[in-house]
């Protein structure tokens, strides 16, 4: 699987960045993280990582990680003695910020909010990156009121917006939480397709595996995923499922499988991080399940799941509902299907069954791995800082 690139721009090197995030702890990996790889990886002159914490379960400590050339230069930790977006806010006025000329990325508007007033020196570029939308986010309305007004005030002041889907986009624009006047660009979530290159020789491929990916709640299917795999166990199919994934369903499933002694055949793992267990199992399956429900407050219509790249990466074949946007280029492309979410795990099962007796899968897997080249990091990443540079210039 070779990489299909767009080559950073050699400025980029040169550049300084800084990097402002809500961290949700050490296991957590998105956008911002990956991105940091990235620039660490190109060696860049100067980043500058700044990590509040989003909340008590995350951590207490604002964190400023500062790189040159690739290398730490300096780590510094500062207790949060306020709660919450209070807290930040004087978290981020004792935050030394470079004032010589940076890149700015702000992985959500309050970030930006709180980052833009400390910048105090021309040359600077800031901008947010935002890693997902959901129009009821903030709960009760009056947070919700507040942050929309932040997100419109600060939209407007800012010098670039980077979303996760068209769907986002649009759907920003039309609730009117931002600016439309702000130039934007659409990247998508992203993978490392080199990591999985290294796995893809380690374990042979089952044609009769599934696997499912995710946190086990509503929005993910949960109930759906758990009475589709009953109903094939029912059937006496030939078939092992594998769930990765915690959640309030977690519970529910193993006392499930316990309860129906299918132990054998359904295999819950848990919490899995990305690394080479995670990757096996996913190289040794033939088929990825994403039963996202339907709802107003499921994020993933708007969102880019980066567990479906994953289940590309892997050569998979992807039965996910019409949710996430990606599911009709998944469909378009051959290498997925959609069944609505409205449809009963009869139906899923039928379908499973059907795809388990075809002897397409291997081509399809073929199929899969390619297409999973249009979402590698670094084509991406490079992509939007051109876009950023090449245009703050223009």
């Amino acid at each position: 699987m070779a990489r299909k690139c767009v080559y950073p721009s050699k400025s980029i090197v040169k550049q300084e960045f800084v990097l402002v995030k809500h961290s949700l702890g050490k296991q957590y990996v998105g956008p911002a993280e990956d991105l940091e790889r990235y620039l660490l990886e190109l060696k860049v002159k100067k980043l500058t990582v700044i990590s509040h914490p989003l909340n008590a379960a995350s951590d207490k400590f604002t964190e400023i990680r500062i790189f040159e050339n690739g290398d730490l230069a300096q780590c510094s930790k500062r207790s949060r003695l306020l709660p919450r977006m209070i807290g930040q806010i004087f978290d981020s006025l004792f935050t030394p910020l470079p004032q010589d000329g940076s890149i700015v990325f702000c992985f959500n508007a309050y970030a930006a909010f709180i980052t833009k007033p400390l910048i105090r020196k021309p040359g600077f570029i800031l901008g947010t990156w935002s890693v997902d939308y959901t129009p009821d986010s903030q709960g009760i309305d009056f947070t919700r009121s507040l942050y929309n007004a932040i997100q419109r005030h600060i939209s407007k002041r800012i010098d670039f917006r980077i979303e996760n889907s068209e769907a986002a986009l649009i759907a920003r624009n039309v609730a009117a939480v931002t600016s439309q006047d702000c130039r934007h660009l659409v990247v998508p979530i992203g993978i490392w397709t080199e990591d999985y290159v290294e796995t893809s020789t380690i374990k042979k491929r089952s044609g009769k595996q599934l696997i499912f990916l995710g946190s086990l709640n509503e929005r993910t299917g949960s109930d759906l995923l758990i009475e589709t795999l009953l109903e094939l166990t029912y059937r006496n199919l030939d078939f092992t499922a594998h769930v990765i994934g915690k959640g309030p369903a977690y519970d529910r499933l193993m006392q499930l499988v316990d309860d129906e002694h299918k132990a054998n055949q359904i295999f819950i793992h848990g919490f899995l991080p990305e690394g080479p267990t995670l990757r096996e199992l996913l190289f040794s399956s033939s088929i990825a399940l994403a039963p996202f429900s339907n709802g107003k407050a499921n994020f993933t219509q708007f969102a880019d799941p980066q567990k479906i790249k994953r289940y590309l990466a892997a050569g998979l074949y992807v039965l996910s509902t019409e949710v996430p946007p990606i599911a009709s280029v998944l469909e378009a492309n051959g290498v997925g299907e959609i069944i609505n979410s409205q449809h009963p795990a009869k139906v899923w099962a039928d379908k499973i069954e059907l795809i388990l007796s075809s002897r397409t899968l291997s081509q399809v897997c073929e199929r899969a791995t390619d297409f999973a080249l249009d979402f590698e990091n670094t084509s991406l990443f490079a992509h939007a800082i051109n876009f950023v540079i090449n245009d703050s210039s223009a």
